[in-house]
């Protein structure tokens, strides 16, 4: 059992599953574990919970699908209570133990996901910004209301976007349009993120003010402990650290003096390395070379535009600035003919809706008045998104709810080696500016023991590819006797 106080101990307050009709079942001494996911791509938060059960609870409750899971929790080195408010959509894993007692795990999930699932958006939305299509579809269709009982107050917080959008959506899924939005809506260089409250969407609670330099607009809706999100993935790749972690198995730069100033929530428990460059990938997906192909079905124009990263790349956000992903003399950076394209209808042309041809019909016509440009950054966009996988490190900490997904990180690594020349050096390709894309909290309630699992990624190395490069001669490569 994990100690009072210890960065891994954990405060559980209660785990309860509240049935159809508000019968209030408590789980804290039957549940032996649990676990919480937050990913930046899954958009929605996940619960699971392991279960060994000698009352029939599946019978009893009973247990089918319409019950709240309510999950509270801190660690006793915060003021912070977490509570979270999933809905239970499915049991597996159910096993017998012994006797009449079994096991299963019982999965549960954001409310909105459900919401997602039971409510289309059939609605067109004429002359508006992205960000406010965005706030109308999730107050109409995501946000949970009082069906559910019990529902835990997000906020909202959108990235402004430039220029009116007219999308019209025949019945497709809330996170589907949302999705749609997302890709074909721009940012602002300079303007505002809004956060607004719970139920209070006509007016921000607060504004803060970004800069954004990337091409790209690549955004992505998703939800973090405190709300939804809608951000650029360059406006997060951009910001400020938020904690540094240290990994104590072998000598650091100037260890001995900065050993006292670690504080134990910063320790990293085990670090796996999940992935290092995939060149046959990136070459498939375009990530190096693409072509984006445009077809006008008005004008019956037809535009090609290609991204070569060797090129291009300094027009999009990465984790270390003016690094590379490859050697200068890569075969990579040559700009060929590459075979993979990708295929949109657009409207294409300068001023578009004041052409001689097409002015007329801005006023009755919402596309005219507000074009398609998605293909002026769309190549931005696709190569920016298939980036963020080159090194790919899962990360345990001592359990910790301050990190978020989208977060800036340090992670101090020494460098693996047993020359001695490099035995006080962090790893010299990773460097130490990481992004987290997933989390998860795994809590053992049976011991009060609580670690964090961060995904942390990074698309181009932390110095200049043969900027220092080491020697291996074939004396120290030789095994040893």
């Amino acid at each position: 059992m994990a100690k009072p106080g210890a960065p891994n101990a954990v405060d559980i307050r209660s785990i309860e599953l509240i049935t159809y009709n508000g019968t209030i079942i408590p789980l804290r001494f039957i549940a032996q574990e649990f676990v919480i996911f937050h990913d930046m791509y899954q958009q929605g938060v996940y619960c699971e919970v392991a279960i060994l059960d000698s009352k029939g609870i599946i019978e009893m409750a009973p247990i089918v699908g319409d019950e709240l899971l309510v999950v509270r929790f801190k660690t006793p080195n915060t003021e912070k209570l977490l509570q979270y408010v999933f809905r239970v959509y499915k049991i597996e894993n159910r096993r017998e133990i012994s006797g009449r007692s079994e096991a299963f795990v019982l999965c549960a999930c954001s409310q909105e996901l459900i919401n997602n699932g039971r409510k289309s958006v059939n609605k067109s939305y004429i002359d508006m910004t992205g960000d406010n299509i965005i706030k109308a579809i999730y107050a109409s269709y995501l946000e949970p209301k009082e069906e559910f009982g019990i529902v835990r107050k997000k906020n909202l917080y959108l990235q402004e976007t430039v220029e009116n959008k007219s999308f019209v959506f025949p019945g497709v899924s809330p996170l589907k349009a949302i999705n749609q939005v997302s890709i074909e809506t721009q940012s602002k260089s300079r303007g505002t993120i809004k956060k607004y409250a719970y139920e209070k969407y006509s007016k921000p609670q607060e504004e803060i003010e970004f800069e954004e330099t990337s091409l790209a607009s690549n955004f992505i809706f998703y939800e973090s402990y405190d709300g939804w999100y809608l951000h650029t993935l360059d406006y997060l790749l951009n910001k400020e650290k938020v904690e540094d972690f240290f990994l104590m198995d072998a000598s650091l730069d100037g260890q001995d003096k900065i050993k006292s100033k670690i504080k134990s929530h910063q320790i990293i428990m085990e670090i796996k390395k999940i992935r290092q460059f995939d060149n046959l990938e990136r070459l498939n997906t375009g990530m190096f070379f693409h072509k984006i192909e445009s077809i006008d079905p008005i004008t019956k124009r037809f535009k090609t535009d290609t991204f070569t990263y060797s090129k291009d790349a300094k027009y999009i956000s990465h984790t270390e600035k003016n690094k590379s992903l490859f050697s200068k003399k890569s075969i990579y950076s040559e700009d060929i003919d590459t075979s993979a394209s990708l295929y949109m209808i657009s409207n294409i042309g300068e001023d578009y809706s004041n052409q001689d041809f097409l002015v007329k019909a801005k006023g009755t016509d919402s596309q005219i008045r507000n074009p398609k440009k998605l293909h002026e950054w769309f190549k931005y966009n696709h190569a920016s998104r298939l980036q963020l996988n080159n090194i790919v490190l899962e990360v345990t900490i001592p359990g910790n709810t301050d990190i978020e997904i989208g977060n800036i990180i340090n992670l101090h690594i020494p460098q693996n080696t047993e020359n001695e020349l490099y035995l006080n050096k962090e790893n010299l390709l990773f460097g130490n500016r990481f992004f987290v894309t997933a989390i998860r909290h795994n809590i053992n309630s049976a011991d009060d023991n609580f670690f964090t699992v961060l995904e942390c990624v990074k698309d181009v190395y932390a110095k200049d590819i043969i900027g220092e490069e080491v020697k291996l001669t074939t004396d120290n490569m030789e095994p040893e006797e």
